[in-house]
């Protein structure tokens, strides 16, 4: 794991090994975000979360994770070094144990989406930001 840029509103990490550094993640958005509400930190926080953890479940190495404000807006973004698998938003099977990370990240984010590339994608979410007193 790798930091490549970090200034101001913007982190860009370099992401290797077998398993994702959620708690770490959690830990920079917080960091990043702490002049923002709770609220919107948890949000970016759960969708980073289910972001990485299907970077790492269903796709290759190397990976990114990147986290930008932008305005009223929090963008994160994780790419991948597998251009094809690009992700579904299945159906809610309350008995499965996985499978809900793009359903929270649907309900989370005012937009999300897939950038693919020849080598790589990024898969990326839009959460508003709700700044106290606007």
């Amino acid at each position: 794991m790798r930091i490549v840029e970090l200034r101001g509103e913007r982190i860009d990490v370099v992401l290797h090994g077998d398993d994702p550094p959620l708690a770490r993640m959690r830990k920079w958005t917080s960091a990043t975000l702490a002049g923002l509400g709770v609220a919107d930190a948890v949000d970016t926080q759960l969708v980073g979360n289910a972001l990485l953890s299907n970077a790492f479940r269903h796709a290759v190495a190397p990976r990114h994770f990147r986290l930008r404000l932008v305005r009223d807006v929090i963008r994160v973004e994780v790419e991948d070094a597998s251009p094809q698998l690009l992700p579904v938003l299945s159906r809610f099977e309350p008995l499965q144990p996985s499978g809900r990370g793009l359903l929270l990240v649907n309900r989370l984010a005012t937009l999300w989406g897939v950038v693919q590339g020849p080598t790589s994608k990024t898969v990326w979410a839009e959460v508003a930001v709700n700044r106290p007193g606007a």
